[in-house]
């Protein structure tokens, strides 16, 4: 018997028990407007939002890497076919693109965890849905405030019951323990110590143990890092009753829009900028980026991107959707778009002309990947700006 797996189902249904809210659903629903629209939610878990989304008549599009939450979903799914979802991890897989809005509910965002690096995990989950929407497309991100977590995750090494047991659909009957837990506030780390007993329908007994720990984000970085991947706050809610937030513990609720490309936006950082991958402190697709950067004018070749770090391209490709937060074809498809844009801002210059200097025919593919990366055409995004 896998208890592991035994585990996972036990919780997943657990947390089907406990976790059936719908204010948060609702607030959704009402800022998403009129169906159909084309809606993704990283980390879905038990379809608890996707499933109400795809009744209302919406597309929905989710992906968890807990087998046990999505082991929930069939029974709910049935008869839904704008429903679709997929066993894989986030912070990895390739999301998609051209979606109308990208869900992050359930506090997922404070709970993205990596080994190396939390705090750049939770940057890079915004970086992605900046890349799945489409521009204009909007962001709903709902997590935790925390304005003295030290009062929170601090605790003493002193076994407690937690929040969450009960028995499953198999007749497996469970509870979750907590055992104390630290907070550093320079770091902002949490972390903590806990453990599952499991009962058995024979009555054999398991402990599984288990830790945790996040990087406690304050909304100064959300905010930063939504900026930073274009996006503009257009409502901050402090709860689901939509009352303004005012730095109490408790929700902080964004809704916010994938801007659209003008000089303001690319002053403020593009998701996959060199900027942003400085920052993930990964050698490697620093490197890969500085290849594409520096090569920008050839032909994209995979190969060629790939030995520059020696390594295949399928390697590659996991590095640049873990670390990049894009494929590296469609980055350096952007780094063609980037100097046209210089080029378009040079009103000396015809249109034509822009992109013959970048080495390009501006009646060829590029112009539909530009109309794509910046939401206008060459002539529309030159007229915008200022």
């Amino acid at each position: 018997m896998d208890v592991n797996a035994v585990c996972r189902h036990w919780w997943g249904c657990i947390y089907d028990q406990y976790e059936h809210g719908t204010e948060d659903v609702k607030l959704l629903l009402d800022l998403i407007g009129p169906a159909p629209r084309n809606v993704f939610e990283a980390c879905c878990g038990t379809g608890r939002v996707l499933v109400p989304l795809a009744q209302a008549g919406h597309s929905v599009a989710g992906m968890d890497a807990d087998e046990g939450m999505l082991a929930r979903l069939p029974a709910k799914a049935e008869g839904l076919e704008n429903l679709r979802y997929s066993l894989d991890d986030a912070l990895r897989a390739d999301w998609g693109g051209g979606y109308d809005v990208v869900v992050l509910g359930d506090n997922t965002l404070m709970n993205i965890e990596h080994r190396d690096d939390d705090q750049a995990a939770q940057r890079l989950f915004i970086q992605k849905a900046a890349g799945a929407l489409k521009p204009g497309g909007h962001f709903f991100l709902a997590f935790d405030h925390y304005p003295a977590p030290e009062k929170v995750f601090i605790g003493k090494s002193k076994l407690m019951k937690g929040h969450y047991g009960g028995m499953d659909d198999m007749g497996v009957s469970g509870q979750i323990f907590n055992c104390g837990g630290l907070y550093n506030p320079v770091t902002r780390i949490a972390v903590w110590a806990s453990h599952t007993e499991l009962t058995m329908p024979d009555g054999e007994k398991h402990i599984i143990s288990g830790h945790g720990h996040k990087y406690v984000c304050t909304r100064e970085d959300v905010h930063g890092w939504l900026k930073d991947a274009g996006f503009v706050i257009e409502e901050e809610f402090g709860g689901c009753d939509r009352r303004p937030f005012a730095g109490k513990p408790g929700w902080d609720i964004l809704w916010a829009r994938k801007a659209y490309a003008n000089r303001a936006l690319r002053e403020s950082g593009l998701p996959g900028t060199w900027e942003n991958i400085q920052r993930t402190r990964h050698p490697d697709a620093a490197k890969a980026v500085e290849y594409l950067e520096s090569h920008w004018r050839e032909d994209f070749d995979p190969e060629a991107v790939a030995r520059s770090v020696n390594m295949s391209v399928r390697q590659l490709y996991n590095l640049f959707s873990h670390h990049v937060g894009m494929a590296p074809k469609a980055y350096h498809q952007k780094c063609k778009v980037e100097h046209i844009r210089e080029k378009l801002a040079d009103k000396n210059l015809t249109i034509a002309e822009a992109f013959a200097a970048c080495g390009e025919d501006s009646r060829g593919w590029l112009r539909k990947v530009f109309r794509e990366m910046t939401g206008m055409s060459p002539r529309e995004y030159r007229a915008n700006l200022k």
